[in-house]
């Protein structure tokens, strides 16, 4: 019995969840962080705080992706524009609020995934990376051509409308806390989606995409599902990156950018729920506030991925693995009483 035992014990498949389905205290930090900041940084500084705050979220959901079916979301910034401006023309032309329009995008880039989460289904992730960057380079360049100069500015962009509630613009703090509780929001909903059946179906298939079908798990489904919610995660934060800069330039956000997002969420650490905004802030927040010129940032980024991958694959939160804290061990008479 006792051989059986073991036998049934290591025969069971293993299963690596995701730090982010256990996010209370990760959700705590964060509040706290968005809450002080205002009260630490000065205008400018806040500025960029706020813009790294959004496009974390676009990097929480290349990381959702990457943890679960080691998804490569490289479309992710062509979702981010798309996003950035469903949500102008649905304030300038539509007349809606910002909130409502915020929404609209989200749904618009959930909907515009769909087919691409098709195209997951029958290519392998590496080919659906290099998808991935002709997707990302054809909406790049078709928004900033001047095709749709009427709707998207061409290469010089144009200027985000500043976020209004029940019809009264939110400006200064007022405008950072809607951004806050907009990134609140974001981080508090992926460890929900994650912590559902159908999260746990998605680690499952990442560790064996036979086993989930052999026990009725619809992996084509699931994938489309998961592609659509990652590119809702970009699309929401296009949006948020032009509340934050009051502006939305489609240069900004070419196939390089995708380099750089999947770079952060590496760099953080793909597990854990804050390891999107770790990686933002070392690879993003920081730099800019340093002033450094843009090829020392690209340079940054390189050489703080390569360290990472190497002596902290994990990612930066993964440090406290390498931090032991050594336990007295009992002495012998202690064992024997």
């Amino acid at each position: 019995m006792k051989a059986t035992g073991n036998i049934s014990r290591f025969s069971r498949p293993a299963t690596a969840l995701p730090v982010m389905m256990h996010p209370v205290t990760g959700l705590i930090i964060l509040a706290l962080l968005l809450c002080i900041a205002p009260f630490l940084l000065a205008d400018y500084q806040l500025t960029l705080a706020a813009t790294g705050a959004a496009y974390s979220v676009a990097v929480l959901g290349v990381a959702a992706g990457f943890a679960t079916v080691g998804m490569l979301a490289l479309t992710q910034p062509a979702m981010m524009l798309i996003g950035a401006y469903v949500s102008l023309y649905a304030v300038e032309t539509l007349g809606f609020s910002f909130f409502p329009s915020a929404l609209l995008a989200i749904v618009a880039g959930a909907l515009i995934a769909l087919p691409l989460g098709w195209i997951t289904c029958r290519l392998d992730k590496f080919s659906f990376a290099v998808l991935g960057f002709a997707f990302t380079y054809l909406v790049s360049m078709l928004m900033s051509s001047n095709l749709l100069v009427g709707i998207t500015g061409g290469e010089l962009g144009k200027p985000f409308p500043p976020a209004d509630l029940f019809g009264i613009e939110l400006h200064g703090n007022a405008s950072y806390a809607a951004l806050a509780v907009c990134v609140f929001i974001a981080y508090l909903l992926a460890p929900t989606i994650f912590r559902s059946t159908m999260g746990r179906f998605l680690i499952v298939m990442r560790q064996d995409d036979v086993l989930a079908k052999s026990v009725g798990v619809d992996t084509n489904l699931h994938r489309i599902l998961l592609t659509a919610i990652v590119s809702a995660y970009g699309a929401f934060s296009g949006v948020l990156i032009g509340l934050a800069s009051g502006f939305v330039a489609p240069p900004h956000f070419d196939v390089s950018l995708s380099i750089s997002l999947l770079a952060m969420a590496l760099v953080g650490g793909t597990r854990y729920l804050l390891g999107s905004a770790a990686g933002t802030l070392v690879l993003l927040v920081f730099p800019a506030m340093l002033n450094l010129p843009l090829v020392d940032r690209n340079l940054t980024v390189g050489v703080v991925l390569l360290v990472c991958l190497i002596f902290m694959p994990e990612g930066l939160l993964s440090f406290g693995k390498f931090v032991r804290i050594p336990r007295a061990t009992p002495s012998s008479e202690e064992r024997t009483t």
